[in-house]
């Protein structure tokens, strides 16, 4: 195998490592945008039910409702943390992408000058055989 095809199959495997990382970044960040919706729609619901309705409560009836309202308050509490840790996790995760994008870039930056310099190499050989040939010619009788 020779270096051109080797880099080649490096810069595959970086790709895919990449892609790996990018689909598992995105399963992280619908993860988050689910907790925080949840969050969302606990708030919602609490911010509701905190609205008093126009009827004759109870006092047993208010005290269970402040109960139920700081229950909930205690839910969306655990649901943030949740999100929080979501989202240092994801943190996390951009991050291993970022570093695998560029350690691809790199490899393709390579990938190219190493190409370059064999096109070089190909053309100075192409030069001196063709300088051989033509110097030849004219230093053989005719």
């Amino acid at each position: 195998m020779n270096s051109s095809a080797r880099i080649a199959q490096v810069i595959r495997l970086a790709k895919r490592r990449e892609d790996q990382a990018a689909a598992l970044l995105r399963d992280w960040q619908t993860k988050l945008a689910s907790a925080e919706q949840q969050v969302s729609q606990l708030q919602q619901y609490r911010q509701s039910y905190m609205t008093p309705a126009n009827q004759g409560h109870t006092p047993q009836s208010l005290a269970n409702r402040a109960q139920f309202v700081a229950h909930l308050s205690d839910v969306i509490q655990a649901q943030e943390r949740i999100a929080e840790q979501l989202a240092v996790k994801l943190g996390h995760y951009q991050q291993q992408w970022r570093l695998l994008h560029r350690k691809r870039e790199l490899l393709e930056e390579y990938g190219e000058r190493q190409a370059l310099e064999a096109m070089r190499q190909l053309d100075k050989l192409w030069d001196r055989l063709c300088d051989d040939l033509a110097s030849r010619k004219y230093t053989q009788p005719d």
